[in-house]
């Protein structure tokens, strides 16, 4: 898309050969690349910059969750746990380097495990944010 004209200014009118009007397509056609390259330019740089803010916001919510005073995790739709915080970890006993038991069960006292796959699992499986509560093991 055009967005201007190409201008030569000389002290005196003179008549252009095809060779210098050529000349002057290409150069006219070149700073349109320019522009556009600029402008594509000004678009990543507004990207770069939202990544870099998103990026700031993750690790405030990480160092949140991570110091956070109760026990938190990330379990999948499965029931497999990838995340404890270290209020978590320090509830049921593993240390910051131990690896992470991969099942929900493991942390619910005994009594409730039993509960687990009728009130506690069909809400994991459907994705569904919700708050469940349940006793834990204890260390």
């Amino acid at each position: 898309m055009p967005i201007g004209t190409l201008c030569v200014f000389d002290h005196q009118a003179r008549d252009f050969t095809e060779a210098q009007l050529e000349l002057l397509g290409f150069l006219a056609n070149q700073t349109m690349r320019l522009l556009e390259r600029q402008r594509a330019n000004e678009g990543l740089e507004n990207e770069l910059a939202e990544v870099r803010q998103s990026r700031l916001l993750m690790r405030k919510f990480e160092q949140l969750i991570t110091q956070a005073p109760g026990f938190i995790a990330i379990v999948d739709t499965q029931g497999y746990v990838s995340y404890l915080n270290g209020f978590a970890r320090n509830v049921v006993g593993l240390k910051p380097d131990e690896s992470i038991p991969p099942g929900v069960e493991f942390f619910m006292a005994p009594d409730e495990r039993g509960t687990f796959h009728d009130d506690l699992m069909p809400l994991i499986r459907s994705g569904e944010r919700r708050w469940q509560h349940c006793r834990l093991r204890l260390a």
